[in-house]
């Protein structure tokens, strides 16, 4: 079985969890006898056997989107569908499976499968609850016109449609019309390191061995809400908390006006964002934290999550859908929007070192239910399912 997989991002060009998605999934999948390849945007010199990259005019993957842009991007589109097709032409792959509802509207190949991490209406209903900059207000606008227009053309081309889980699988019926019965919920997987060797983690990034870290790993995109974070620890550093620093792993639209709100409240020596950062480095900030926060209002289901459940970092999550965390067992968890309750939860989770490490040490367990071995066994037999009609 043969396997063309069309993303927006693939290492070394990562901007978010899809990147993360394709990348592991693929190496699963090869471990199951199905060859992979992979049509990303990206720069074509990068290309090799296992990866071809497309140079895109558009701000697709970039921090702009505007009218203008709108026109680049369906261009942009119809070039690397195009290109995709052409794999097909002469039989080279059996499936095409699209990691993004946004990126095949014009796709003709007949076996298409597509993952939805999220949708246009679910980013557009919280995006407006937190506009900061113009570039958010772009943002809604292709969340608001184009983006559920390629969202539509791209499911209604696919014979199967994979949701991460059963409130975006919901979102596809109501708002969508995608039938129930072609929608399979299979949530994303994690990869589970080898070791952790957190006191030299925190020396490779220049904390002291009894630091203790708050970190974060996210784009800086509306829904998010880093402010809360920010929020929050204006609040432990006024009631006189000092033992912790905070790093922010990630880059977006919101930067500028979030680096705004830390100088506007004197934190600019307690929070640091380090932009965005090489996956491996990335892993070591994981490596090295002691609390990990998820502040979003909409998540489909978080990578960064699962990744720091696996690196043993005691997770404080907003109380999003789905919630595979429980209270006081494997993390703390803080209603929506609510900072003052983040607050309160990193002060808990700061002052008691028996609840932290409990917490951290169960987490680990929990992220062993997600390899993506497992993933990739029920991606495979969707696969089948479409390819020979096995059930």
């Amino acid at each position: 079985m043969k396997v063309l997989f069309l993303t927006r991002e693939y290492p070394p060009y990562s901007v978010g969890g899809v990147a993360k998605y394709v990348f592991w999934l693929s190496k699963s999948l090869a471990r199951l006898n199905v060859e992979v390849k992979v049509l990303s945007f990206g720069n074509p010199s990068d290309s090799n056997n296992e990866v071809t990259f497309f140079t895109p005019n558009s701000s697709l993957s970039a921090n702009k989107v505007g009218v203008k842009d709108n026109l680049k991007i369906c261009q942009d589109l119809r070039t690397i569908n195009r290109i995709a097709d052409n794999f097909f032409v002469d039989g080279q792959f059996d499936v095409l499976h699209i990691a993004d509802p946004y990126l095949g509207p014009f796709i003709k190949s007949p076996n298409m499968v597509t993952t939805v991490h999220d949708t246009s209406v679910g980013e557009l209903r919280f995006m407006l609850r937190n506009i900061r900059t113009v570039l958010d207000v772009k943002y809604s606008i292709f969340f608001s016109s184009l983006g559920p227009l390629l969202e539509h053309f791209t499911l209604k081309r696919s014979k199967a449609v994979v949701a991460v889980n059963d409130h975006i699988k919901n979102e596809l019926g109501r708002y969508y019309g995608i039938s129930q019965r072609r929608i399979n919920v299979i949530v994303n997987g994690v990869s589970i390191p080898d070791v952790i060797l957190k006191e030299e983690a925190k020396k490779k990034i220049g904390l002291n061995e009894n630091d203790l870290l708050i970190f974060s790993a996210c784009r800086l995109i509306p829904r998010k809400r880093m402010d809360l974070l920010i929020k929050a620890v204006k609040i432990l550093t006024e009631n006189g908390m000092k033992n912790f620093s905070v790093i922010i792993c990630g880059d977006g639209p919101q930067k500028h006006s979030l680096l705004n709100l830390v100088d506007e409240y004197g934190l600019s020596g307690k929070i640091k964002f380090t932009g965005w950062v090489p996956e491996e480095n990335l892993m070591l900030y994981y490596e090295a934290a002691d609390i990990f926060v998820l502040s979003s209002e909409y998540e489909g289901f978080p990578i960064s999550l699962l990744e720091a459940l696996a690196y043993e970092v005691a997770p404080v999550c907003s109380n999003i859908s789905p919630m595979i965390l429980t209270e006081r067992i494997n993390g703390l968890i803080f209603e929506r929007g609510n900072f003052k309750q983040l607050a309160e939860k990193l002060r808990l989770m700061l002052e008691n070192a028996e609840l932290r490490m409990s917490i951290a040490e169960a987490g680990g367990e929990l992220a062993k239910q997600f390899d993506w071995i497992k993933v990739a066994l029920k991606t495979k037999k969707i696969y089948e399912t479409l390819l020979y009609g096995y059930k």
